[in-house]
């Protein structure tokens, strides 16, 4: 009876820590984004940014997320795009927003968000919080990382001085622009193993990705597979067809850089280096 009665109350504890986890997870900023649907993304350059007013948002449609593009950090020379939204509401194949007169140009597309499990958030937010996690440590290199990855997925010096250049209380908001291999480009693939897709083998990537910008201290804001364009852009470097759009959040300007001091992610860089046709990374400031 008593050996009852404790594996009754193991089971009952180990439903409530795991319950407790979900609701940690649950509330990660990347459960805020998408609640409604359908969902866009949308880049917006304007012709004044000094005379920027408000978007003008279509009935029904609302802002969920908002930052202003500060400056390119991987696969660019310039940012381009003033403004990055997520908008939610509407009619899935409609423009969500009116341009005004002031718009120059706009991009404008429709997400599926894709988000991890809650009680994989929240187990990794415990981790963190408990200091299971270490935050990685010591100082970042100022030079672009001479590490045998691909060069044009990473910062170049410059990109990385920006970066260092703005006050600590800067928290970078890196807007991703991800497009994929359809077939990974493995430089040394395993023998007799089948073709791997690009998304797969980012997704490898991804998981570590993520793992390790909790670990900075930084989190997911959002991570969408693009479903249909509603609006071309006309120009800049991000005139492309796009797979995914992501964006990380850092708690300070060294952040991403301390990620390569993690061996496991290092590790995981040839899988994004098969992955990524292109990509552009553009750092942003959060509202």
């Amino acid at each position: 009876m008593i050996a009852l009665e404790l594996c009754i109350l193991v089971l009952v504890l180990f439903v409530l820590g795991v319950g407790a986890l979900w609701l940690v997870g649950a509330r990660e900023p990347v459960f805020k984004i998408g609640g409604k649907t359908p969902v866009f993304f949308v880049a917006l350059k304007h012709r004044d940014k000094r005379s920027r007013s408000p978007e003008i948002l279509s009935a029904g449609v609302e802002v969920e997320w908002a930052v202003n593009a500060d400056f390119p950090f991987i696969g660019a020379d310039q940012a381009y795009w003033d403004r990055f939204l997520i908008l939610a509401g509407g009619t899935s194949d409609a423009m969500p927003l009116k341009l005004s007169d002031n718009i120059e140009d706009a991009y404008v597309a429709r997400l599926a968000i894709r988000r991890p499990p809650r009680i994989v958030l929240g187990v990794i937010r415990m981790l963190v919080s408990t200091g299971l996690w270490k935050k990685p440590g010591g100082e970042v290199s100022t030079d672009r990382p001479d590490n045998g990855f691909r060069e044009d997925v990473m910062p170049d010096a410059a990109a990385i001085r920006t970066l260092l250049a703005q006050p600590g209380s800067y928290k970078p908001a890196m807007m991703n622009f991800l497009k994929y291999y359809p077939t990974a480009r493995y430089a040394e693939a395993r023998e007799g193993a089948a073709p791997t897709s690009g998304r797969t083998a980012y997704g490898r990537y991804g998981i570590v990705a993520l793992q390790t910008v909790y670990k900075t201290g930084g989190h997911l804001v959002f991570y969408g597979k693009v479903d249909a364009v509603i609006r071309e852009a006309q120009g800049g470097p991000t005139l492309d067809r796009w797979d995914d759009l992501a964006v990380m959040q850092y708690v300070e300007p060294k952040g991403i850089l301390s990620m390569e001091q993690v061996e496991k992610y290092r590790n995981a860089l040839h899988h994004r280096d098969a992955a990524l046709e292109r990509s552009i990374v553009i750092a942003s400031s959060p509202q």
